[in-house]
Parts: C-alpha cells; structure tokens; sequence
C-alpha cells in the first residue's frame, strides 16, 4: 500500500511539473489563452483543457477553433485531443464549441511541454 502511494505521488508530482512549466513558459505571457480549470499546479491533474483566441486589436477577433488547433500542432507531431470531450453541458456552460486537451504524465518530457507552447504560438501565427 505504501507503495502504491509513494507511485501515485510521484506521478502527481510529474504532473505538476509539466503543468507548471507549460504556464511558466508560455501560457502565463500568452493573453489570448483560456486555461479551464485551476491555475494552481497543486490543485490540477495532468490534463490541460484550453482555448486560444485570435488578435484582440481586430474586431473579428474569435475563438481559434479547437480542432484547426488540433491539426496543426498534429503535423508539428504534437498530440492533442479537441472536442467536447463528452462534456456537452459544460461547453454551453462556457460558451464554447469545443475545447483543446492536453494531456502529461510520467513519460513527458520538458521538451513536449516546450514543443506545445512553439506549437500553440503557431497557431496564433496562422489563424490571427
């Protein structure tokens, strides 16, 4: 039993790492992202939900849908899930089709957080 709480403690941990690095790098400076969920590394799991919007200067500016989002950062290798992840309620809640999931865990690297902050950059570049 040990053990298994000394696992689950540190996947917790790697969890947070992630997480936190993904808002320390690029989240945190980036004003056209919504994170759901709590900012506090000690208070998440591995799984990030997010949206990216587009240029706040221009008066069209939108949500940058989650699934363009998706096949980007996918032929950049990077993998995400976009949808509604079988929350309907919750995005009518939010007001949004659909969000963009990542997700960490122990095999993450800090290199594929980094590779999501470059990715999610690009997409602004193209869409904004």
């Amino acid at each position: 039993m040990a053990a298994r709480k000394s696992m689950v403690s540190s996947v917790a941990a790697r969890e947070r790492v992630a997480f936190s690095r993904l808002w320390a790098v690029g989240l945190a400076t980036t004003v056209l992202v919504t994170v759901y969920g709590p900012i506090d590394p000690a208070r998440r799991g591995g799984v990030i939900a997010l949206n990216l919007f587009g240029d706040p200067t221009r008066p069209d500016q939108t949500l940058i849908h989650p699934h363009d989002v998706a096949t980007v950062l996918d032929g950049e290798g990077i993998a995400v899930r976009a949808g509604h992840h079988c929350c309907n309620p919750l995005m009518r809640r939010l007001g949004v089709p659909a969000t963009v999931r990542a997700s960490f865990y122990l095999y993450n690297t800090t290199d594929e957080v980094d590779a999501l902050v470059g990715g999610l950059a690009r997409c602004r570049e193209l869409f904004a």
